[in-house]
């Protein structure tokens, strides 16, 4: 397993082959299966053969799997760094007569051959509202990670940013301010749909995560 994950993909089907063994065999097998993902490397060479043709398989898809996993999680790593430098970039500009009014108003005139010369200077400090930034889908899981676990949140992620997009990051009518509170309010929505909805819609799921591991 890679640094840092915590979970792993079995695939509906291999019920098909499993199903076909005695409970111990099966038993034996998923046994080998854990061994293997927590890198124990476990050694085939005295295993009844029939484990060893039954196994082979589902060590091929975990190994694609995790290579999966690496280079989506590499993808998003760039995509993060990226948004970062995007959003500080801006940060370095120098202060402008936009942001600073000054309007020198001079030779105020006193009567009774008094002559007062001054210089006042009238400042207008313009508050500027920060400009909202949509966050990338790596900062989007990274805050969904929180809640739930690495496919569950790559899938929230995906819809998020997907949902956010097509109506322009809005929040009802009005533009979005603080995404991180959206994406609380997102986990918030999805949880009550989980209390409310079937087994199946339930995120975490072996065919959420599935369908979640095929289209990150």
């Amino acid at each position: 397993m890679a640094q840092g994950k915590k979970s792993f993909l079995l695939y509906a089907d291999y019920k098909a082959t499993v199903a076909k063994v005695p409970d111990d065999i099966a038993g034996r097998i998923f046994k080998l299966i854990l061994d293997y993902v927590n890198d124990l490397d476990p050694d085939l060479s005295n295993e009844d053969i029939l484990i060893q043709v039954i196994f082979e398989p589902i060590r091929q898809q975990l190994k694609r799997d995790l290579k999966v996993w690496e280079e989506k999680r590499a993808t998003r790593s760039e995509l993060g760094k990226k948004g970062m430098e995007k959003r500080w970039s801006g940060h370095n500009k120098a202060i402008t007569n936009d942001s600073l009014v000054t309007n020198p108003i001079t030779k105020i005139t006193v009567t009774d051959d008094v002559t007062v010369t001054d210089t006042v200077i009238v400042t207008d400090n313009v508050k500027r509202e920060k400009r909202f930034t949509p966050p990338t889908q790596d900062e989007v899981f990274n805050e969904l990670i929180k809640t739930f676990d690495d496919f569950t949140s790559m899938a929230e992620a995906e819809k998020f940013i997907d949902y956010y997009t097509s109506n322009g990051w809005k929040v009802g009518r009005n533009p979005m301010k603080n995404w991180k509170s959206a994406v609380r309010n997102w986990v918030r929505n999805s949880q009550k749909f989980t209390k409310n909805g079937t087994e199946k819609s339930k995120p975490g799921t072996s065919e959420a995560r599935i369908e979640a591991l095929r289209k990150w």
